[in-house]
């Protein structure tokens, strides 16, 4: 908990205080006028947009495409999605093995506030990966950490011949 401010004035035990939440605070040197209030308000939320991963990447398997697609949202500073965003959004490994790469399609075009990432993969073995979205102007995001398992094996192969065998 902090400290309740009250905005506003107050004489006699009368009077009004703001009743509300304040999503963005703006000094200015001097008084600004009824029209110049109702442009910043027109303008709305200018606190920069944030990536936030909407499918997270979960358990995957070394060199197969991430599945599901991942995606990340462009969102405003409360949250709404940015459905007019249609810039470009780029993930990279935040947190990974050494050496490790992110192959695929890095840089997608969002379409109505989301990227949609549908075929990356990763090259090494690895339970610490974190991805980071990052966009211009926007907060960088970060997923959820995951684990990369190697494949599976699908044959058995002898690089040398047995020698010395006997037969029954």
């Amino acid at each position: 908990g902090g400290t309740n401010t009250r905005l506003g004035r107050q004489f006699g035990g009368l009077g009004e205080f703001m009743d509300g939440d304040i999503d963005e605070l703006r000094v200015y040197s001097g008084a600004i006028n009824a029209a110049q209030v109702a442009a910043l308000h027109a303008a709305g939320v200018t606190a920069p947009d944030r990536l936030v991963f909407g499918t997270q990447p979960t358990t995957v398997t070394v060199l197969a495409p991430i599945a599901p697609a991942i995606t990340v949202r462009v969102e405003d500073a409360l949250g709404r999605l940015r459905t007019a965003f249609n810039g470009n959004v780029t993930l990279s490994l935040d947190q990974a093995p050494a050496e490790a790469i992110l192959a695929g399609t890095t840089t997608v075009a969002a379409v109505g506030g989301i990227a949609t990432f549908a075929n990356l993969t990763v090259d090494q073995v690895g339970s610490t990966y974190r991805l980071r979205a990052t966009a211009a102007g926007s907060t960088n995001g970060i997923s959820a950490t995951f684990t990369a398992n190697p494949p599976s094996a699908t044959r058995l192969v002898f690089t040398d011949a047995p020698t010395n065998t006997v037969q029954n």
